[in-house]
This record gives structure tokens, sequence and C-alpha cells, in this order.
């Protein structure tokens, strides 16, 4: 399985991310609510992109022009899907700040989406994201790292189906200066990755569907102001 490329090859999974938060998620004492004394999820990393708020370098997904997809190739052809309900957040300082690019993204499996009424269902079902037993899934990341002038590598750990495991994502940073991020009030950023269906204890019918499945994100997101 492949999930999230844009443009036919995948649909994008852009990590800027506090995805598709809603209005109250953007108000204290709400910010960050859903990552707040969540055992999957790192607390320090919680108060650091509190942290981050307060400073003026937390920025927020706007959910109706951002996108969570993914992708995977089956004996009925190239099926895709996508989430249409998530959160999440990135924190942006000056590139040489250790704290750069730190991330929280969940998103609510219930949400997925696709063509096909029966092809839906058996992804929401018991064999892929058991959408009733886990009906989240989350992203956390410390650092994005730069690798050239518009491109870069955001680390973490991705918990899917109650399996956490460590992912690479490959950020296309093209429409965000590095030099210029302290007056940047919108950002956008595209960030696509591969997994294995199989490392999240989805490896249900492996005639049909193949094991890689393309993860991608698009958000566009907006500076947090207190």
């Amino acid at each position: 399985m492949n999930i999230l490329k844009s443009h036919k090859k995948g649909i994008i999974f852009a990590l800027a991310l506090f995805v598709g938060i809603p209005a109250s998620f953007a108000n204290e004492p709400n910010l960050c609510a859903p990552f707040k004394h969540n055992s999957l999820i790192d607390q320090s990393l919680v108060s650091s992109m509190l942290q981050a708020a307060e400073r003026g370098d937390l920025y927020l997904v706007q959910p109706t022009i951002s996108n969570f997809g993914f992708e995977v190739q089956s004996v009925i052809g190239r099926i895709e899907a996508e989430f249409t309900t998530f959160q999440g957040g990135i924190s942006l300082q000056e590139p040489e700040d250790p704290a750069q690019g730190r991330t929280l993204v969940r998103v609510e499996t219930d949400s997925l989406k696709t063509n096909g009424f029966l092809v839906r269902q058996m992804l929401k079902g018991s064999e892929f994201f058991d959408v009733r037993n886990f009906p989240e899934v989350f992203f956390a990341s410390k650092e994005l790292r730069r690798i050239s002038p518009t491109e870069g590598v955001l680390e973490g750990d991705l918990t899917l189906r109650g399996i956490t495991k460590h992912v690479v994502f490959r950020v296309d940073l093209s429409n965000l200066d590095a030099m210029t991020i302290k007056s940047t009030e919108v950002i956008k950023i595209k960030a696509t990755t591969t997994i294995q269906r199989s490392e999240f204890g989805m490896d249900a019918f492996p005639d049909l569907a193949e094991d890689d499945v393309d993860l991608s994100i698009q958000v566009v997101a907006a500076r947090y102001a207190n």
C-alpha cells in the first residue's frame, strides 16, 4: 500500500501541520487538546508546541484547503483515498533552531473517503484501518531537517492501529523560504512517504493489494495568533 500522493502519483502528505483544525482547537485552553495527557504522544513535544504558540512560531493547518490522503495498487487498479477530518500543527523558527519543524498530527480514521462503497467499507473494516477499535492515527516529529534549499526530511513516529513505527517523510519546501520564516504568515508544505501496511497489522489479502502504501500530505497553514 502507498498512502498520500498528489496528481495521480499519490495524495500529498504535507506536514506543516496542525492539520484540519476546528475553530475551538485554535483557542486556549483547547490548543493541543487532542494531544495533552495522551500516552501515545511525548508530552515534552506538546509543551514545546505550546511554547511555540506563545512565541508566535506555531502554524495551524487550514482544513478546507489541506489534504491528507493515500494510494495503494490493487488488482482492480490504483485505489485512492483521503481523510477529511484531521488536526495538527507545526512550529517553525529560524533555520538553525533545533526545535525547527516540530509537528503533531491527529487523523480521524472514520473520516476516510474513497470511490466505491464496498472499497470504503473494506478499508474501514477490521482487516485494514479498523475504525471502530482504532479511531485515530497520530504522527509526531521533533525536527524538520533541510537537506537542500527546496527539500527537507521530517522524521517521526506514526501510530496506526495502535502500532507505532518510525517513518521518514520527504518534504517539498520550495514554497517555504527559510530566511524569511519570521515574516511569513501562511505556509505551504507537501510531504510524502511510503509505508508497508503489514507493519501496522494490515496484512489481509496480500494477493489483492500491494504491501506498499504511499502516504502524502498537502497543507496550507496559518500562523497562530494569541
